[in-house]
């Protein structure tokens, strides 16, 4: 198994993004979302250092919107069929409250789930 290197953890998601490109507005799926970032699934392509804004729906909340880079992307397997690329986007200048709003879901969906993350890392 692959040791993990991120240093905040992630929460897994199937919620739609509307990623917010020139003066186009696409749907993505989301995989998942951490304090720093967030990866997604799409049918469009998507060029690392690319600059974006990404509006991700979290709770009963409006939705949060965010200015995001790309970090890195892929083109999936036919085996998976979530769209025909995988994104990771990495937050860009994101406000202290959307910040805290990312974390508290973060860390709801892991107690949902009994994970308690900081436990984990506390050996580091």
């Amino acid at each position: 198994m692959k040791e993990e290197r991120r240093q905040h953890p992630r929460a897994d998601s199937d919620c739609i993004a509307s990623i917010q490109r020139e003066e186009r507005s696409l749907d993505a799926v989301i995989i998942d979302i951490s304090h720093t970032g967030i990866s997604v699934c799409c049918d469009h392509k998507f060029i690392p250092g690319e600059e974006v804004r990404i509006a991700i729906e979290l709770e009963d909340r409006l939705p949060l919107v965010i200015d995001a880079k790309v970090i890195w992307a892929r083109i999936l397997s036919p085996d998976e069929t979530c769209g025909l690329y995988r994104i990771g986007f990495h937050f860009v200048d994101i406000s202290d409250v959307d910040l805290e709003l990312v974390d508290f879901a973060v860390s709801r969906y892991l107690k949902e789930r009994g994970i308690d993350w900081r436990e984990e890392k506390s050996g580091d």
